[in-house]
């Protein structure tokens, strides 16, 4: 037998090992696909409008999901005074794994295009909120919120952080990440290293 027939064969072999351990691959991951789309839902905003971008954002951690919205906020009775402030809103999945809104938030301090909510990050009790568009330290400056869930469910604001050396444009809470007693937040914006290069 040539060694060139042999090693046809030997390909033919392998390549018809490698469909046998697909297919088997693929039977046991069927279902748990299945499950998985089976417990797909759509969440909306009780009080979604157009121009609101529900959605913008997202975080989940156990049976708790944040969503952003940095369009206007539906909280002030002239929506167009605040258009871009922004909100996010909470939403809790139940025993039968239905997910229901359970509260929104906003700021009391809130104005024009301050864009909270356009980073969320949900860490067990604790959740983080970039605000890009604030401008305490500039025009777009930037900021983020940090909020604490008490046993009664309810979310109470415990700090709010600006950078040290911010600056306008910096954008400062563009974008946001929570994990145990660490966080770290992005200023896309920043020019340390050159025009919007960027930093956290």
């Amino acid at each position: 037998m040539s060694a060139s027939v042999f090693h046809r064969k030997k390909c033919v072999l392998f390549v018809a090992c490698i469909l046998t351990v697909l297919l088997a691959v693929s039977m046991i991951c069927t279902p748990v696909c299945a499950d998985f789309i089976d417990g797909e839902q759509k969440i909306l905003a009780d009080d979604g409008a157009a121009g609101y971008r529900f959605g913008t954002s997202v975080s989940v951690s156990g049976d708790y999901a944040a969503v952003g919205v940095y369009g206007p906020d539906s909280a002030s009775a002239l929506r167009q005074s605040s258009d871009g402030a922004g909100s996010v809103y909470i939403f809790k999945r139940n025993s039968e794994g239905a997910w229901s809104q359970q509260t929104k938030i906003t700021l009391d301090d809130s104005v024009l295009e301050d864009r909270f909510g356009c980073s969320v990050s949900l860490s067990g009790d604790y959740l983080l909120v970039g605000a890009y568009g604030e401008d305490d330290k500039g025009d777009n400056s930037g900021s983020a919120y940090i909020f604490r869930r008490s046993s009664n469910g309810a979310w109470s604001q415990q700090a709010k952080v600006t950078a040290a050396d911010g600056a306008a444009d910096n954008t400062f809470g563009s974008s946001v990440s929570i994990s145990g007693d660490y966080a770290i937040i992005g200023a896309s914006g920043d020019d340390d290293k050159g025009y919007d290069s960027g930093s956290a």
